[in-house]
């Protein structure tokens, strides 16, 4: 069963055959008018290529315009940085020219506390941890988990961190087996390091 084609190269490719074929059996299809076909398919190819070339010369403007962008860019960042050492006592003057002052960056604060540091499963050496993100503060960026053998109530633990966190909710391996473990948590971002967490003591 014949099934018209979908593709370009197929409408051309069966347009073409049936050309060649009403030409050599033209008694067998007296109704196909061979003229109007060949002009059809000839005026389609034409479109085909002038699509072609349009996409073409589409290509190399959008390259143009590329390379011309990135030379504006460049000279418009060379003109201001100019223009603000020509102004650097009275910066104020960069509004003339569309350009304001630059701003006084804004301090970016530390979390706040993380809380409620709990185990929720222990294993072989395995433990999964959970705790409340901060409520006050900046926005974390990851948390540290630290761990330490000695009771911090003694004043003499001397904390190790076992990794960074991008959730309060993690699962770690290979901790150290038949021994008293402590466990606190901290959120950090660019701004510092939030207050510590409750201390969580475990033995696996």
């Amino acid at each position: 069963m014949a099934v018209y084609p979908v593709t370009e190269d197929g409408v051309i490719d069966l347009a073409q055959k049936v050309i060649d074929g009403v030409t050599a059996y033209p008694a067998v299809f007296p109704s196909v008018s061979v003229a109007e076909l060949t002009a059809a398919l000839t005026a389609y190819k034409g479109a085909i290529q002038e699509q072609q070339a349009a996409r073409a010369a589409a290509q190399r403007a959008t390259e143009t315009k590329n390379i011309e962008g990135g030379m504006l860019n460049t000279k418009l960042k060379q003109a201001i940085k100019q223009a603000e050492a020509d102004n650097i006592d009275d910066p104020g003057n960069m509004v003339l020219i569309g350009w304001g002052p630059k701003a006084t960056p804004t301090p970016i604060i530390a979390p706040g506390a993380t809380t409620n540091l709990r185990s929720t499963d222990e294993g072989f050496g395995t433990i999964c941890f959970n705790w409340d993100k901060p409520r006050t503060g900046g926005v974390v960026r990851n948390y540290s988990l630290y761990r330490t053998t000695v009771d911090p109530e003694s004043g003499l633990a001397q904390w190790s961190l076992v990794g960074f966190y991008y959730t309060n909710e993690i699962t770690v391996e290979n901790q150290p087996r038949g021994t008293q473990l402590y466990y606190m948590v901290n959120a950090v971002n660019a701004g510092g390091t939030g207050p510590n967490s409750n201390t969580l003591a475990v033995v696996l």
